[in-house]
């Protein structure tokens, strides 16, 4: 429903709808980043840091929650705070950024490491 009220660019109705069905589901996480996604798309950028903040909040080291903090690195990363994303990403898993740990694991040549080591026995986890 939200969806449907967004596409049709009627925001405030979707937020209505919701942060209804966020009252109904408080524990779903869709709705949650739903929620976030919509204040986005529709420039309310501090509602939606506020809301990914949130869920970084309740979920932790939980996957909903390092969700929220890439979402939140990806926010200063458009906004141009590099270094602010940079920090939020060191913190994501087990102190290191994500992506910095994907790809440190990259070689010169695009193959994983795990690749490397999958090769000669004929196995590849390369994905395409």
């Amino acid at each position: 429903m939200a969806d449907f009220l967004s596409t049709r660019k009627d925001h405030p109705a979707a937020e209505q709808a919701l942060l209804e069905a966020a009252t109904q589901l408080p524990h779903s996480t869709k709705i949650q980043f739903g929620l976030a996604e919509l204040y986005l798309k529709s420039g309310q950028d501090a509602k939606a840091r506020e809301q990914y903040a949130s869920l970084v909040k309740d979920y932790k080291e939980k996957p909903a929650g390092l969700e929220a903090k890439v979402k939140l690195a990806e926010m200063d990363l458009i906004a141009g705070k590099q270094a602010e994303a940079e920090r939020a990403g060191a913190r994501g898993l087990e102190g290191e950024s994500p992506f910095v740990r994907w790809t440190g694991s990259l070689r010169s040549d695009g193959s994983s490491q795990e690749e490397r080591k999958d090769a000669g026995a004929g196995v590849s986890n390369r994905v395409a």
